[in-house]
């Protein structure tokens, strides 16, 4: 018999992608007596005055918002009868714009809007009569050169003290990393990045207090613009001196792909009485006429219709997730089955590559090519109605020039029967030692089951033991113990390793016994991730 030995060092996610981890939007319970929608609409009227420098917006059924005419920066926010509008800051583009050039008018259908432009850049302000919603769009060029882009609306604690999840309340806590994440005297950790949703996810978001809810509303468009795929999250709340309710378009956090530039957008701002709103609340079907700087309408985009190959069943007991991506847009799809067709969203003309995902795994990647105006191609009746293509690893681009395509191939080839296995390929670290609250908690929150080095031994120890995450000089090194036979000795053996995610140069290096591999070079992003 032979022993092995195996040692990593680097600082890594041990198993595809960060987890999916829903944070709970569930609002908190109010004690104001709200007044009926009856008594607002019976005390209010729809229309619009200018305030010295300033324009106020009555939307006739309780909202009142006051935009400064100098900077396009929302000063006031009155509903239920309190100011939900900080005075330390106001809310707007990341932190404001500055001076900027402002208009304001009545359209055909008494939709008032408030337009904001500075050179790369335009912020679109909407408001709808009797509809307590502001409605916004918002268009970037590469003239306008940013590090991320966000919407920041900076509410009072008082009338809207509940954050989207406890993880954001920042109170009585001190800083233990940049001035971002923080930590109490007994070591529970919180930060605006715990309040993250993955995109795929991220329908509706926002907070609660005495005076009711404030929430973001995305429309299908918000995140075609954006950067990271269906599994990226960003920021959406910090609550500190203020409760800062964010929409972030854009980000350097994490970030392996360029920005994208044009229409961020539709996407809308609603205040009620604190229950979570649905989608449906508000309609977007207007913005399809109002012809905004970069806005693509319906007319304008087409969608895919087909069925997924999947010879080998890779994408056996996983959720599976359609994604379609370039230079200038993202969308993503969810697939309740592999046998049945799917329609992808209403996409801007181009040609995209599709990455299958098995869970967060990508497991294909080939290229389809969208017109404008296209009505979804009919799929085959069964996915081995098309033949398919070269089995690769997954990474390698099958072209497929022929617009409206049938079908897309999994091409991934997973090891039958491994020699020995720690946890699932499927691009996520769920089951191992901390994946349960790495989203939520900072690696030295005091929740966190103790990093160490580990002694592993195949056959014997649990996955659950295992970290999800390796640190250099906290759980450096992991020691995996394995036996081979004669007979498995005497072939070549490939180890492969899962890692999404390394940061500050973090990269592998494996020993096994007398042998060591060469380290490889580190393709760590450039910012935090893990923390």
């Amino acid at each position: 018999m032979l022993t092995g030995r195996l040692f990593r060092s680097a600082l890594l996610l041990t198993s595809g992608l960060l987890a999916v981890v829903q944070a709970d939007t569930t609002p908190l319970t109010s004690n104001l007596n709200f007044e009926s929608a009856e008594e607002r609409a019976a005390t209010t009227t729809f229309g619009y005055k200018e305030d010295g420098a300033s324009w106020v917006i009555d939307s006739g059924a309780g909202l009142t918002v006051k935009v400064d005419q100098g900077t396009c920066d929302i000063a006031s926010m009155i509903w239920n009868k309190a100011e939900l509008q900080t005075w330390q800051r106001k809310s707007h583009i990341n932190s404001g714009l500055g001076k900027i050039n402002t208009s304001i008018e009545s359209l055909k259908d008494k939709t008032i809007q408030i337009s904001c432009k500075t050179p790369g850049l335009e912020h679109t302000y909407l408001f709808r009569p009797n509809e307590n919603v502001i409605y916004m769009g918002t268009y970037h060029t590469k003239e306008y050169e940013m590090g991320n882009l966000r919407f920041i609306a900076r509410l009072a604690r008082k009338p809207m003290d509940n954050p989207m999840v406890p993880e954001c309340k920042i109170d009585n806590m001190t800083a233990i990393e940049g001035h971002d994440v923080f930590a109490d005297s007994k070591g529970i950790t919180a930060s605006k990045f715990y309040s993250g949703i993955p995109f795929i996810e991220d329908k509706v978001h926002g907070v609660t207090g005495d005076a009711g809810g404030v929430f973001f509303i995305m429309s299908d468009y918000a995140y075609e613009r954006s950067v990271g795929g269906p599994f990226f999250r960003d920021m959406n709340n910090q609550c500190t001196e203020a409760n800062e309710l964010t929409l972030c378009m854009f980000s350097d956090h994490t970030r392996f792909e360029d920005y994208r530039y044009g229409f961020h957008g539709p996407y809308a701002l609603i205040f009620n009485d604190g229950k979570q709103p649905a989608v449906s609340d508000v309609d977007f079907a207007f913005f399809q006429d109002l012809n905004l700087t970069g806005f693509v309408p319906e007319t304008g985009r087409g969608s895919w219709t087909g069925t997924i190959t999947d010879k080998n069943g890779v994408l056996s007991n996983s959720s599976v997730v359609v994604g379609f991506s370039n230079a200038d847009a993202q969308y993503w799809v969810k697939v309740d089955s592999t046998t049945k067709p799917f329609t992808s969203p209403k996409m801007v003309p181009g040609t995209y590559n599709t990455t299958i995902y098995k869970n967060q795994l990508p497991v294909s990647s080939e290229a389809i090519t969208i017109a404008g105006g296209s009505a979804p191609a009919s799929a085959p009746a069964s996915t081995e109605a098309a033949t398919p293509a070269p089995a690769s690893n997954g990474g390698q681009r099958r072209a497929q020039s022929v617009e409206g395509a049938k079908t897309l191939t999994v091409t991934y080839e997973p090891v039958a029967e491994p020699l020995w296995r720690i946890g699932v390929f499927d691009g996520v670290p769920d089951g191992f030692l901390n994946a349960d609250r790495i989203h939520t908690s900072h690696p030295s929150d005091s929740r966190m089951k103790p990093w160490k080095p580990l002694n592993f031994t195949i056959g014997t120890d649990k996955d659950e033991i295992f970290p999800m995450a390796m640190f250099r000089a906290v759980n450096d090194p992991i020691t995996i113990n394995f036996e081979l036979t004669k007979e498995q000795v005497g072939k070549d053996r490939t180890l492969k390793l899962g890692i999404p995610l390394a940061q500050n140069n973090g990269r592998c290096s494996v020993t096994v016994n007398k042998f060591s591999a060469k380290t490889p070079l580190s393709a760590a992003v450039k910012t935090r991730g893990v923390t």
